[in-house]
């Protein structure tokens, strides 16, 4: 588990998933780049995956939980998807966020991905991550940008132009590093006293998830 300031990070759960579905079925509002949403099965689905993931490589995405509600409002971190895009993409675990609809502009995908990824740099110690952006999804470059990741291809995928990036371990601004806990973290505290404004405003949308 990790916790910032005002969020819950933790590995998904089977019984999270009454309340992991409205992340991805909660109705959108007009965006750049194609809607993201997912029958109950196949978020079910996916679910499954990561509960899996973190079984086999002791990391995965996280569900992010707003610490005074208790909320789920959303889902960060590192994983491997085999897009097929690019070799030198396929390399990396790739980084992924989504925060829910009704809890955008808030800061949230910034302050949790900056956890997440202090904590793979300590725990993983990958020699590199990467991401998949919409070419036309300015709000998600901007978090990439804020995270530390930089273009280096554009690639077709799903019939979409993507932005691929690239962070090298270690590289995001203001990280911590959590301690390791047999491959999870326990605790790390990230404390801001205006998170919007030091995290922004961009996690409108996400970085490309399926």
């Amino acid at each position: 588990m990790i916790l910032t300031s005002r969020l819950r990070l933790r590995p998904h759960q089977v019984a999270d998933f009454a309340r992991y579905l409205p992340l991805w079925q909660q109705s959108e509002t007009p965006s750049p780049g194609p809607a993201m949403s997912l029958s109950a099965e196949e978020a079910w689905a996916r679910l499954l995956r990561f509960v899996g993931h973190w079984s086999h490589f002791g990391y995965g995405l996280f569900i992010v939980e707003d610490l005074a509600s208790g909320e789920l409002v959303g889902e960060v971190g590192c994983a491997h998807y085999h897009r097929g895009v690019d070799e030198r993409f396929e390399t990396f675990p790739e980084a992924a966020w989504r925060v829910l609809a009704s809890r955008r502009q808030q800061g949230i995908a910034s302050e949790a991905m900056l956890a997440a990824l202090a904590w793979f740099d300590h725990n993983v110690r990958p020699e590199c991550t990467v991401c998949m952006v919409h070419a036309s999804n300015g709000p998600s470059l901007k978090v990439a940008a804020r995270l530390g990741y930089l273009e280096f291809a554009r690639a077709n995928y799903k019939g979409q132009l993507v932005v691929l990036l690239q962070r090298h371990g270690g590289s995001a601004p203001g990280d911590e590093q959590p301690a390791a806990d047999s491959g999870r973290a326990e605790a790390s505290v990230f404390t801001s006293s205006n998170p919007v404004a030091e995290f922004g405003q961009d996690d409108r949308m996400t970085g490309w998830t399926d």
